[in-house]
């Protein structure tokens, strides 16, 4: 397919988001075949492009399992546990019953795609960009984004929550209305509870003093949460038994490990942070050489723990602090980069969720341009984006340290979402009953 060449109309900053993204994925490319075929250095080398028969590996784990789905034998010892929520047990042996189960699910998943295209490219011709151009500069970012590749190559069911996330997120911001409220509410209790940290985006309810829609979405993500314990059975509390299983498998495999490599599975801030207090330790008590490994293992541990309620403190702060008295958009970027930032384990597949904010900040800067206003942090933020998003294969030295850029540029995303309001009134501008209001940045 022939892209039409930019118009000179069309905004710099999106011109020039498109140009690094496209250039990461070709440095990504180049650097990775040079290493790969070269030098002979094993695959994966940072970034697998095509993970060969370890393709769709996320989805086929549980296959075995789910062929057992409310029998004695679905909890027995397969290749690999289940290490997510039950919610996720009941929608994957929901994909099992149906033929060609793989199918569906990347059929699902390029739907997902496909509309996202069809909306993002209509959201920029409705703001004046020229709808060949609209269609081509979507088509761009999508196949440059990382995390779409790595989701398609393990076909994980991370996918199925973003697209159930992402209409939640904007049927709130819609407002206006309670069908589109209660909407959006439903589905981000859905995706909480298929995974904890979506949980976190209860929270624009709460900015849009949406307090009844937000305690019954809390409810309702409980009610789904061990309503699929009863399913998945025998029984809630034998479920729950096996799936507290699951999450130790996950947390002594990949998120507690002293390996280096390890640092290439997850973008989570608690990563360098583990790998800072063990260095610490082993420069001050053994002079850089590694300690016994039994105080390790328990270091590590209780690093842990004081990191999980470190977060909790944290987040919470920053939200009735700060957050809350952000424009909207401010607040979609800066809830999402803590949903994916400050939990323990976040794999790549997470970075999806940044489409949404990612696609807000296109239309918000489009708009702008077009007033002739410039708006300060725009560029950076975009900067940090597609450092997070684009193909980074050649920041790896040997196996994986990509994923430690992907970190910071987080940080300094949340930082700049933080420091430079985003006023956009199409997002600020009315509260559920549709009424004009002063948002709670002004308020403050």
């Amino acid at each position: 397919m022939k892209f039409p060449t930019i118009a000179a109309e069309f905004p710099p900053v999106l011109r020039r988001v498109a140009l690094i993204m496209v250039a990461m994925m070709a440095g990504s490319l180049a650097f990775t075949l040079y290493m790969t075929h070269r030098l002979e250095f094993p695959i994966p080398f940072g970034v697998v492009w095509i993970s060969g028969d370890q393709q769709w590996c996320d989805f086929r784990a549980f296959q075995e399992r789910s062929m057992q789905f409310r029998t004695a034998a679905y909890w027995l010892e397969y290749d690999y546990p289940m290490t997510y929520p039950a919610a996720v047990a009941v929608i994957l042996a929901m994909f099992y019953k149906l033929p060609h189960p793989l199918r569906v699910f990347l059929t699902v998943l390029f739907a997902g795609w496909i509309a996202w295209v069809i909306w993002f490219a209509r959201g920029l011709a409705q703001r004046g960009i020229p709808t060949a151009q609209a269609v081509a500069f979507a088509l761009v970012i999508l196949l440059t984004t990382w995390p779409v590749y790595y989701q398609f190559d393990t076909a994980n069911i991370e996918g199925i929550m973003a697209i159930v996330l992402f209409i939640g997120i904007l049927a709130v911001l819609r407002g206006g209305s309670g069908v589109w409220s209660w909407t959006g509410t439903s589905l981000i209790a859905l995706a909480g509870a298929m995974k904890l940290f979506p949980a976190i985006m209860f929270a624009l309810l709460l900015s849009k003093r949406r307090y009844k829609e937000c305690a019954a979405g809390v409810v309702l993500m409980g009610i789904l949460n061990y309503g699929s314990l009863a399913i998945v059975g025998p029984s809630m509390s034998a479920a729950q038994h096996h799936i507290k299983d699951g999450f130790r498998f996950l947390r002594d495999n990949f998120i507690t490990p002293r390996v280096s490599l390890q640092l290439n599975f997850s973008h989570a801030l608690y990563m360098p942070i583990k790998y800072g207090v063990l260095l610490v330790d082993r420069l001050l008590r053994y002079g850089g050489k590694h300690g016994p490994q039994a105080h390790e293992i328990a270091l590590v541990e209780s690093t842990l723990s004081i990191y999980m309620v470190v977060m909790a403190v944290v987040g919470i702060t920053l939200y009735f602090w700060r957050i809350r008295k952000l424009p909207m958009l401010n607040q979609v970027i800066a809830l999402t980069v803590c949903a994916v930032l400050f939990t323990p384990f976040s794999s790549d597949y997470t970075l999806n969720h940044l489409l949404l904010p990612l696609s807000l900040m296109f239309f918000y800067v489009v708009e702008k341009w077009n007033e002739g206003i410039k708006v300060p942090g725009i560029e950076t933020s975009f900067a940090c984006m597609c450092i997070i998003l684009g193909f980074s294969t050649f920041f790896t030295i040997y196996y994986g340290f990509e994923n430690v850029f992907r970190c910071l540029a987080l940080c300094v995303l949340l930082v700049t979402a933080l420091r430079f309001p985003f006023y956009w009134s199409q997002l600020d501008a009315v509260d559920a009953t549709g009424q004009h209001f002063a948002p709670a940045a002004k308020e403050s």
